[in-house]
């Protein structure tokens, strides 16, 4: 409870940082690459803590009193080498919030990862939600992470993406929408050849931000098959499973 007897609504985050990083052309893991004298893992981190300070000073204002307390990170390559380096940053350091760590053993894909991350956040209850990102991310804003928090929690939805218009969407996910406006299904680039032309021309794409209730990602994660042309759990099913379940999932575009 506050100080003014209201309810605090608690928000986990996980930083999905297993991967092989073999885009990166690197030795060393993708979390540990190099942008601007800090690895790229500091990034996302630094923005966490930055939005925390942002629900902090804006308790109450926008309807809610928000706590983010820990952030948990899912290793693998190379993933000792990542602890290490979090555990010794200062800049980390901040009263009432914790950072922990989870191993994904196998490299099967996001939703894999995602899954690996759920036992980092095994004393959350009730309708606790959590943030999902990944960890190469640097121009991302705290403001964004806030905005994302704060508009999932105004529309009580159970699942919000965080999406960007772009002129060439190639390469990214596309979301696609049904016709209502509802977020109804994330399509890799791979994936797309056998969609219909306007799909591929969605310009609407995912960022790889998400936030999520708890309790229904625990139950429905379990759904996501490897039935790609990667064999790989993606995490961006979870959208069409919780379309499919009757859920509510919003997108906000970033700008």
């Amino acid at each position: 409870m506050d100080a003014g007897g209201k309810n605090i609504k608690t928000i986990g985050a996980a930083i999905l940082a297993g991967g092989l990083g073999t885009r990166m052309k690197s030795e060393a893991p993708k979390g540990l690459v190099s942008l601007l004298e800090n690895p790229l893992i500091f990034y996302a981190v630094e923005s966490l803590i930055g939005a925390r300070r942002l629900l902090k000073s804006h308790a109450g204002t926008a309807g809610h009193s928000v706590s983010l307390d820990k952030i948990g990170i899912v290793i693998g390559h190379k993933g000792e080498d990542i602890k290490d380096y979090t555990l010794r940053e200062r800049r980390f350091r901040v009263k009432g919030l914790s950072i922990d760590f989870a191993v994904q053993k196998k490299y099967l894909g996001t939703g894999d990862a995602v899954n690996t991350s759920l036992g980092m956040f095994s004393s959350y209850r009730g309708e606790q939600n959590i943030l999902i990102l990944p960890c190469d991310m640097p121009l991302i804003r705290p403001e964004s992470f806030f905005e994302l928090i704060i508009s999932h929690l105004n529309n009580n939805s159970d699942l919000t993406v965080l999406s960007v218009e772009v002129e060439n969407p190639y390469s990214y996910g596309r979301i696609l929408r049904d016709k209502t406006g509802s977020a109804m299904e994330i399509v890799e680039e791979k994936e797309l050849a056998r969609y219909p032309e306007k799909v591929r021309k969605t310009n609407e794409i995912n960022s790889g931000v998400y936030i999520l209730k708890l309790k229904h990602l625990k139950r429905l994660i379990g759904e996501i098959r490897p039935l790609n042309r990667e064999r790989e759990y993606y995490f961006t099913d979870i959208v069409n499973i919780f379309y499919k379940n009757g859920l509510k999932k919003t997108c906000l575009k970033s700008p």
